[in-house]
């Protein structure tokens, strides 16, 4: 019995020294910016290569030849929702999942056209990329209201690339799920085969639809 207590309390001993050395471990690497990273935390800022705070809101991610790509929408700062937060579309590299290069603003708004669908004001949310391998493009999807319009008609914003890490190029909008007033929130399923389904809630009844 006393061999047995002992052996529980030199386990215990054990679990609290390794608690302790990972929360310095986490601590030093949240002191250091730039340092490498081998886990996640949550509630804390994520850093890119560069020591910047990551920012590529509400993203997706796709893998390329052993690299994943995270695209994000691009949050313009000290600036809010009702004044137009979105400044495109965010794209970060990784070998790991852990540590994220940066790879720029792949698809902005457009600064110079106002009649433009993706103008200044625009709603550009969620993006999606998948390959086409038809046509050698990536193709990019996000869920698009236009400016000055508000949230009543939901769009499926197109844009293309020939490479992962852009640029874009804005193509086109279409209606999704079958509705006048358009989709929401989506997600993109490409099948073995090459098929792509576009995965989300109608608009204005909330039903969930696949085309």
């Amino acid at each position: 019995m006393l061999y047995k207590l002992i052996i529980f309390l030199m386990i215990c001993l054990l679990g609290q020294s390794l608690v302790i050395i990972e929360k310095s471990q986490h601590k030093s690497n949240l002191e250091n910016k730039s340092a490498k990273r081998s886990f996640f935390l949550s509630a804390q800022p994520w850093y890119d290569e560069n020591s910047n705070t990551i920012n590529a809101h509400g993203g997706g991610i796709i893998c390329v030849d052993g690299q994943y790509y995270w695209y994000g929408e691009h949050k313009l700062p000290d600036c809010s929702e009702k004044e137009g937060a979105d400044g495109g579309v965010h794209c970060y590299c990784s070998t790991d999942l852990y540590n994220w290069k940066d790879c720029g603003l792949v698809l902005s708004v457009d600064y110079k056209n106002p009649n433009s669908d993706i103008a200044k004001g625009c709603i550009l949310e969620r993006p999606k990329v998948v390959f086409n391998e038809k046509t050698k493009q990536y193709i990019m999807y996000f869920k698009l209201y236009l400016p000055r319009m508000g949230y009543e008609i939901g769009y499926v914003g197109v844009a293309v690339s020939s490479t992962p890490s852009g640029p874009f190029k804005y193509s086109h909008k279409f209606l999704g799920a079958g509705s006048d007033k358009g989709s929401g929130d989506f997600c993109m399923f490409k099948d073995e085969d090459g098929s792509v389904y576009h995965m989300t809630v109608r608009k204005p009844d909330k039903a969930f639809c696949i085309g």
